[in-house]
């Protein structure tokens, strides 16, 4: 992702939580990654100092290692320790911002509204699943479409069977009407087995 793209971003931080708790997992790995690298650097060392038989001139020399060590060392440390919170930001937003989004699509979509797909960046992580999920919702929204396009109709149909029950209509037409119904009832019967057999 260029500095642009990384810019154009409203915000980093769009689930406190999560990112925080990733930041937190990225400190604890830092910690111990910086302790085994000192402890390799280090420990090797001073292990060298305390061995009796060196000379004064080879322990001078076992101290400037150490010395420039100290001196290399510790300021690369703190460079990656400001550097990797930033990039565990900008991972975890293409993670979480995304997911964000999603979620809320699906809740709308759950209390009823129409499914509408996110708008995914190409370079969010997860961007082909959300996409699979996106197109498995517009097939289910589909399904929901024609069941409620059956139950309309089986509405229609009770309502006009009432209706003629009311004006005393012959026998023959309302047993026309209820075996329509009962046709229709079939359709609906079928079409909630296609989805729960889609959904499996």
């Amino acid at each position: 992702m260029g500095i642009r793209a990384f810019f154009r971003r409203r915000t980093i931080l769009v689930d406190r939580e999560v990112q925080y708790r990733l930041l937190r997992y990225n400190a604890v790995h830092f910690l111990i990654i910086a302790a085994f690298v000192s402890a390799a650097f280090f420990v090797p060392l001073f292990h060298q100092l305390q061995i009796a038989g060196h000379t004064w001139v080879q322990k001078g020399h076992i101290a400037r290692q150490i010395l420039f060590l100290h001196g290399h060392v510790w300021p690369v440390l703190l460079l990656l320790l400001v550097l990797l919170p930033v990039h565990s930001l900008v991972i975890s937003h293409k993670i979480v911002g995304p997911l964000r989004k999603f979620r809320m699509a699906v809740h709308s979509f759950a209390r009823g509204k129409p499914w509408r797909m996110p708008p995914i960046r190409k370079d969010d992580i997860l961007n082909r699943d959300l996409h699979a999920l996106g197109r498995s919702l517009s097939l289910l929204q589909e399904y929901l479409g024609r069941v409620q396009a059956e139950q309309d109709e089986m509405d229609r149909l009770v309502k006009s069977i009432m209706e003629k029950l009311d004006a005393t209509a012959d026998s023959s037409e309302i047993r026309s009407d209820f075996l329509r119904v009962s046709h229709q009832w079939a359709r609906v019967q079928r079409e909630i087995h296609n989805l729960g057999g889609r959904n499996q």
